[in-house]
């Protein structure tokens, strides 16, 4: 007698049977693509084209440092991502940020999850709040102590 969980199982094995993928070494490594389909080979026979994340890269793991993908194309990929994805629009400012740990920001934004982005952001946008209003009430307490003397 089978149950829906069983069903269920079954149905996910069949799909993730029907989609090819490569292994963990030779995805992209930097947003962990490995449908085979979204991996493409260029035309030098020597580099793969992620159609997920815009990555050129080596399956060279040494290399791998020498086709990283510049400052320009991963902005470029990030801005990619926000107009494919209305709700991220009102945190562009935010996600395009120079963050100090750029390699792992842009690689964190081209997997996470929309929602993951999102809380992120949301929660610096709390944080900052939380900070103007700490800035305010100090301001109005310098100000009552200079009245008071």
């Amino acid at each position: 007698m089978d149950t829906r969980s069983d069903e269920y199982r079954r149905a996910i094995r069949a799909i993730t049977e029907v989609q090819d993928t490569v292994s963990d070494a030779h995805g992209c490594p930097y947003c962990q693509e490995r449908r085979e389909d979204w991996l493409v080979w260029c035309d030098d026979g020597e580099t793969i084209e992620c159609a997920t994340c815009g990555a050129v890269y080596t399956l060279d793991w040494e290399m791998r440092e020498e086709t990283t993908m510049d400052a320009v194309d991963r902005y470029q990929a990030m801005v990619r991502k926000i107009d494919e994805t209305p709700e991220l629009e009102p945190y562009r400012d935010l996600i395009l940020y120079d963050w100090q740990e750029e390699q792992e920001h842009y690689n964190w934004i081209m997997i996470a999850p929309v929602a993951e982005i999102i809380e992120w952001a949301e929660s610096i946008r709390c944080d900052e709040a939380l900070a103007k209003m700490e800035s305010e009430i100090m301001n109005e307490v310098w100000t009552y102590m200079d009245d008071q003397t």
